[in-house]
């Protein structure tokens, strides 16, 4: 991917904050100051810049690195939130609150994707490979939950408070429990 096609994906991730935070409230430019400090769109932002500067050639790119590094630990370090550019995030991500939030890099996130607080998308680990999920479009993650594996969630599905997701999960579906299963069906 180009680095301008990273870029490209800002504004969607704006909206999709300036729609869940804000609800059509306040003008634009009030819009903009406020989403500056959302500690979740902060961090998709310096992701989205950090994809951007991964994609320039190597020579061009080592000095907006070491800077991209220091910036992306700052932001683990002060909101909890690790969303490593390894992640492949589609547009219109949105991370409602801020701590404890681990993606794992190489994890798939789908387009218009919302990820709440206290919740872990990654490997298995403990040597069971690095396989990692796929999430698809409109996926909702509930606080707490974890999804770990090489597991597939299909589009506009729900993944409920403290689930523990380590199967495929089918396409709006609604699931909950340790280990994770179907306990409805999204209808939106």
């Amino acid at each position: 991917m180009k680095a301008t096609d990273h870029l490209r994906k800002l504004p969607a991730d704006a909206a999709a904050f300036s729609e869940q935070e804000f609800e059509g409230r306040y003008s634009t430019v009030d819009r903009f100051f406020r989403l500056l400090t959302v500690q979740g769109f902060v961090a998709v932002g310096v992701y989205g810049i950090g994809c951007a500067i991964y994609s320039l050639p190597r020579g061009l790119s080592l000095p907006l690195r070491a800077i991209h590094q220091a910036l992306q630990k700052f932001i683990e370090i002060t909101t909890g939130i690790m969303l490593p550019v390894g992640v492949e995030a589609g547009g219109g991500l949105y991370i409602g609150h801020f701590g404890g939030i681990i993606i794992n890099g190489g994890v798939h996130l789908g387009t218009g994707c919302k990820i709440s607080h206290g919740m872990t998308i990654g490997t298995k680990g403990a040597g069971r490979g690095n396989s990692v999920p796929r999430l698809g479009d409109e996926v909702y993650v509930g606080t707490g939950a974890v999804v770990i594996g090489n597991v597939s969630v299909g589009n506009r599905a729900i993944i409920g408070a403290n689930a523990v997701v380590i199967h495929d999960v089918p396409a709006g579906s609604i699931v909950g429990g340790v280990p994770a299963r179907v306990i409805g069906q999204n209808e939106c």
